[in-house]
């Protein structure tokens, strides 16, 4: 009697196991978030063979996509972004124009300039007209942010907002995760004096650039020096520079030259330079970088060499 029960518990078990190894196949093709045990059969089985927990039957699998999918979506990313950050751009300079010489481009050369480049980089028509309307109601605040970096470094943020609050907030948030700060302003300031900057990369009888020719033009107008440097992209620029002062004078002699203004500003020009090390070269640059991305941000100026 005792060996006929010993068989069919056995027997029993033999069913169990094949009835597990049916589920098995069944797994397969299903997809299931629940681990199934069967534990009172195995605990039979594990007392008859002295063999290890099982493996779960049913166990959700997650895979982690198509690779180049997984590429192609961070690399969309990345372009949406740049491109958000050159329609928000392109956004605050259309309202700045518009509040500066009115809303039409036929009066409003920067405007037209601007909407040409909109169209470039396919920003649609409706957030240009809607930076002309809210324009027409905004009033732009210019500032400049004084910032104390890295190793006597100092930089002079200037924006344009709506909200000099929550810029000026944007911009401290930014100071503390470099690990430099804000400064009260004319603490920088009086590190750097202001000059008139214009830059001409071109001349309307398409001859080259001549930087003993452009220092005769620039004793003429009243510009105190002409510096030959080169633009992001690797083409001839000519500087001329002068006192604020005369700023206006010495832009309209130089337009009446064979030279081609490109832009005529007055910047802050660093009285005394200084040379940073790599390392620290790399925190100024990121934190120029992270600055450049706001787009209430025009201009940076710095005292680095």
């Amino acid at each position: 009697m005792t060996h006929f029960c010993t068989f069919l518990r056995i027997k029993t078990l033999h069913n169990h196991l094949r009835y597990l190894d049916r589920l098995t196949e069944i797994s397969r093709y299903k997809a299931s978030i629940s681990l199934v045990y069967h534990k009172s059969t195995w605990s039979k089985y594990e007392t008859f063979k002295g063999a290890q927990h099982p493996l779960p039957l049913f166990c959700q699998t997650r895979t982690a996509g198509h690779s180049k999918w997984q590429n192609i979506r961070h690399i969309k990313a990345a372009k949406d972004l740049e491109k958000s950050k050159i329609a928000q751009k392109i956004y605050l300079q259309v309202k700045k124009a518009v509040i500066e010489a009115g809303p039409n481009p036929k009066y409003n050369s920067k405007l037209q300039q601007l909407l040409d480049m909109a169209k470039d980089n396919n920003i649609p028509k409706a957030t240009v007209d809607k930076a002309i309307n809210k324009a027409l109601n905004t009033k732009l605040t210019t500032a400049h942010i004084e910032i104390l970096g890295p190793s006597g470094s100092f930089f002079i943020v200037e924006v344009e907002t709506d909200n000099m609050s929550n810029t000026v907030h944007e911009i401290r948030g930014i100071c503390r995760k470099n690990g430099v700060a804000t400064v009260p302003e004319g603490r920088v300031k009086s590190q750097f004096e202001t000059k008139g900057v214009i830059i001409v990369s071109e001349t309307n009888d398409n001859s080259t650039l001549d930087h003993a020719a452009a220092v005769d033009l620039a004793i003429e107008a009243g510009a105190e020096d002409v510096q030959e440097s080169t633009d992001e992209n690797d083409k001839k620029i000519l500087k001329f520079i002068c006192e604020d002062s005369s700023f206006f004078q010495v832009k309209k002699h130089i337009e009446s030259s064979k030279y081609i203004v490109d832009s005529a500003n007055v910047e802050y020009i660093p009285r005394v330079r200084v040379t940073l090390s790599d390392e620290v070269l790399e925190v100024a640059g990121k934190l120029c970088t992270m600055l450049e991305e706001l787009p209430e941000v025009i201009n940076i100026y710095d005292n680095i060499e």
